[in-house]
């Protein structure tokens, strides 16, 4: 088993949070279904009863330079 803490900033699955799984996982974002969640009551509060999402199908493209060694990274 791997003992080294894996700490990801944007992956929001909620099987993730499964600590028995994952005992070694992090996030520094919500998951997908605690967002909901919080709209949900966001919604409630407010007393609406429709609302719009709107999102960029586009990849966002960053890349680090290491060295000589340039890493790219990819999000959705």
């Amino acid at each position: 088993t791997h003992t080294c803490p894996q700490i990801s900033p944007i992956s929001t699955s909620p099987q993730l949070g499964d600590i028995s799984t994952y005992p070694n996982f992090l996030r520094t974002c919500n998951s997908d279904s605690d967002v909901v969640t919080g709209i949900t009551a966001l919604m409630l509060h407010l007393g609406w009863s429709r609302m719009a999402v709107l999102v960029q199908q586009e990849a966002i493209f960053t890349a680090v330079r290491l060295g000589s060694t340039v890493c790219s990274f990819f999000f959705n």
